[in-house]
């Protein structure tokens, strides 16, 4: 289950959803699980490190639609470090608790990923570094974006009218150069 919960589609629902309740939230937080989606596709290709060879999941006896679901959600695709599960969903929890700032969400921010966490290496989908870089790579993209989205630093303010538009520019030449699964989709959902 709290290998499901990772899956950047998940946050990317979810995210999706808060866009309807809190337009500016939502974004913001749609924002940051692709851009941080976006890093871990760069990252993963980048340095090539494979996965663990012996998965545990069986999927003998079990109906198509939920082998579907498995294969899609929690059969890891790629490169392993740094592990997206991981990644994704310490950057969704830390950033909605740093939006939010209530002590449920900080909890959350904490507990959820490191469950995703182990369960990817409880699967064998990942190992222990895997995991913890690709916490510490989430973590750090939410303390950004906190930073880049709250203007929190007076002189930031001029800086984001300039930095955000070259960002995403260089995200679009990125993803016209490289050929890394699913890194078009992302740049253009980032794009939009």
């Amino acid at each position: 289950m709290f290998s499901i919960i990772g899956d950047e589609l998940v946050y990317v629902a979810i995210s999706s959803m808060i866009v309807l309740i809190r337009r500016e939230l939502g974004i913001r937080l749609l924002s940051l699980v692709l851009i941080s989606s976006f890093l871990n596709i760069l990252l993963k290709y980048w340095l090539g490190i494979p996965r663990p060879n012996t998965y545990l999941v069986n999927l003998d006896g079990l109906p198509d639609i939920i082998k579907n679901v498995i294969n899609m959600l929690v059969i890891g695709k790629g490169p392993s470090l740094p592990s997206g599960h991981a990644q994704i969903s310490s950057t969704f929890w830390l950033s909605l608790a740093l939006s939010t700032r209530g002590a449920l969400t900080y909890t959350c921010a904490l507990v959820i990923p490191i469950l995703t966490s182990y369960s990817r290496v409880a699967l064998r989908m990942h190992s222990e570094v895997d995991v913890v870089i690709g916490m510490l790579v989430g973590y750090t993209v939410s303390l950004v974006g906190h930073i880049m989205f709250t203007k929190t630093v007076k002189y930031l303010g001029r800086v984001n009218m300039y930095l955000k538009p070259t960002l995403l520019l260089i995200t679009f030449i990125l993803s016209q150069l490289l050929t890394y699964p699913d890194i078009h989709l992302i740049a253009g959902l980032l794009i939009v």
